[in-house]
Parts: structure tokens; sequence; C-alpha cells
């Protein structure tokens, strides 16, 4: 993502941020990945954190070019809140 590098460029610790976000969503998916095949897992996990990518991008760019960890903290409480704790938009995220 061309935009993303940017923010990575200019916030050099959010870099850090997405790896440990991005190992919290394959325990957290993997290990309900049971009953299910491993297709949709994988599917939620790549647009979770595609998702977050464009979350922090938009509070970058509001931002005039600055990111802080409270603010990706904030961000994924949001996503959380809205999405993981929604059975639907789970459900969604999986489909193909």
């Amino acid at each position: 993502v061309p935009e993303l590098s940017v923010l990575l460029s200019s916030v050099p610790e959010a870099n850090l941020w997405f790896t440990r976000l991005s190992m919290y969503f394959v325990f957290r998916y993997y290990a309900d990945a049971i009953d299910e095949p491993l297709d949709c897992e994988k599917r939620l996990i790549q647009r979770s954190l595609r998702t977050a990518e464009l979350l922090a991008l938009t509070r970058f760019h509001a931002n005039c070019g600055t990111f802080t960890v409270d603010e990706m903290i904030d961000l994924i409480h949001l996503y959380s809140k809205q999405i993981e704790h929604s059975t639907e938009n789970v459900d969604l995220l999986k489909a193909e």
C-alpha cells in the first residue's frame, strides 16, 4: 500500500504496532478456527488489517502527518467494538 509506506516512514514505530496487531489477529482468529476452514479466518485477518491500515491512514492525514500510539489504540478499540463484537460484521469479513 503506497500511502501506508508514507505513514510508516513518518512514524517508524507504527510498523511495530501493525506487527503486534497482526500477531493478535492470527492468535485470536486461528484459535477460533477449529470448526471452520482456515480460508475464512485468513480473509478475516487480511480484511481486519486492511481496515486498521485505512483507519490509521485517515487519522494520519486528518492530523497533517502525525499519528501516535494513543491514536492507534483508540482506532483499534473502535474497530474491536464495532466489528469484532458483531457476529454479523465478522461473518461479512469472512465471506468470499
